[in-house]
């Protein structure tokens, strides 16, 4: 797999199904792409990462994607997290909210106390 093949597969998954609803194929094809970004981390995966997550977890597969996200800088990440903790999406205003724990920063302030 390359870049570009894990990067279609994040934008296929946007957002991804409720668990329930997840076949095994679907799991492993998303699951592949993650651990594509795992090895091989880059700023392109940032917002298909962000725009994949749903109110459920994946099967653990998203703590996957938050340890992603953990190997970019607070600067490539803080605008993303930012735009997802303000989305109408439930899933990715949940999961921008968990995800910002791992990222202090000043920025996210005000987003996210507008959530509470």
């Amino acid at each position: 797999m390359n870049k570009n093949q894990a990067l279609s597969i994040l934008k296929k998954y946007a957002p991804i199904p409720d668990d329930d609803d997840l076949t095994e194929e679907m799991i492993d094809e998303y699951a592949s792409a993650i651990e594509y970004f795992e090895e091989h981390p880059h700023v392109s995966c940032i917002e298909p990462i962000m725009m994949t997550f749903s109110i459920d977890n994946c099967y653990g597969i998203y703590d996957h994607a938050v340890d992603v996200l953990r190997n970019l800088t607070n600067d490539q990440v803080i605008p993303h997290l930012v735009e997802a903790i303000q989305s109408k999406h439930e899933g990715k205003r949940y999961w921008g909210t968990e995800i910002a724990q791992f990222f202090p920063d000043e920025r996210l302030l005000d987003p996210l106390s507008i959530m509470y």
